[in-house]
């Protein structure tokens, strides 16, 4: 449980290797998925243990270990939006991130949510759910989800397609067009797409003619 005067939480993000999660739903994926969880308990530990050795209050919060949603504290820390998939897109390195936190009582100075063109380029695109193996994700508009307007995911659905394939798919990250490396001309991209909303539905067919609609390994 989260002490009461621990009000701050300090997010921050470790990037998956992209050649890695390109061979999702397959092992190598969910190898480097859980390299970078444990990245983050690393980074997050190491952190609350100097917070803790400065006198503050200071609770890791890493995989399996979480007092916190960590998706929506990223978000108002400025470090992304949600996706059509409900997962965390970064500015440069997509929805292949994780995510730690460290929540404490140390004064820190708040961040600002952005805004990357993101919520709007998702309404287009549909490229996740289109490629969701389970059909997990929701390929129509966005609703009010339990007082949050966002895409819902199906979790059953979601977890059972883990079961069978016996790995975590990770094929909605790595399909994302923000997902993709970041060089000039995918940061120019992402400016366009965060810049003009009207050049998202152009930028989708671009990044169909060039990645594909289907996902293939």
């Amino acid at each position: 449980m989260v002490p009461l005067d621990c009000s701050s939480a300090l997010v921050f993000l470790v990037e998956m290797d992209i050649d890695e999660m390109r061979r999702a739903p397959e092992a190598p994926a969910i190898r480097e998925s859980a390299r970078q969880y444990l990245r983050a308990s690393r980074i997050a530990k190491t952190v609350a243990d100097a917070l803790r050795a400065s006198g503050f209050c200071a609770r890791p919060q890493y995989d399996a270990h979480y007092d916190a949603m960590l998706p929506p504290l990223a978000v108002a820390a400025g470090l992304g939006e949600l996706g059509r998939n409900n997962i965390l897109v970064a500015a440069r390195a997509g929805a292949r991130v994780r995510i730690g936190a460290v929540i404490t009582n140390a004064p820190l100075e708040p961040g600002q949510p952005v805004s990357l063109g993101v919520g709007g380029f998702c309404e287009v695109c549909r490229k996740c759910a289109d490629n969701c193996p389970s059909r997990a994700l929701e390929a129509g508009a966005a609703g009010m989800v339990r007082g949050v307007r966002k895409w819902p995911t199906d979790a059953e659905r979601c977890y059972g397609y883990w079961r069978v394939t016996g790995t975590d798919c990770g094929i909605c990250m790595a399909v994302c067009p923000f997902s993709h490396r970041d060089t000039w001309f995918h940061a120019l991209v992402r400016r366009m797409v965060r810049g003009v909303p009207a050049s998202h539905r152009a930028a989708r067919f671009c990044d169909d003619l060039v990645y594909g609609r289907r996902w293939g390994r």
